[in-house]
């Protein structure tokens, strides 16, 4: 009989309760906690790894992901001596030299 691999699913927002319902020894070996770092984490401030380890027994690996950058500031391009001038079709006609 071929072991069936563990499925992905969403579950409830708060992520002790989350583990408390998906959470079953016989299946599975290991808790896997992904967060953002202590700075920005409110779960990391209310110690979620070690609670979860507390609540279950299990080993946690636990995951400190990045938040994502900030954009990098932008600025208009600088003006061009011929601003306002129409490029049309046929101007590259003049780019030789020729007139």
């Amino acid at each position: 009989m071929r072991a069936s691999t563990p499925k992905a699913r969403v579950g409830n927002g708060d992520p002790l309760e989350a583990v408390t319902d998906a959470w079953d020894p016989k299946r599975y070996d290991e808790i896997v906690v992904s967060t953002l770092p202590l700075k920005f984490s409110k779960w990391m401030h209310a110690g979620l790894p070690e609670r979860i380890a507390k609540l279950t027994g299990a080993p946690i690996t636990h995951i400190v992901s990045q938040p994502p950058r900030p954009e990098a500031p932008t600025q208009p391009p600088p003006p061009h001596e011929n601003a306002g001038v129409m490029m049309g079709p046929l101007k590259v006609m003049g780019w030789g030299g020729h007139k």
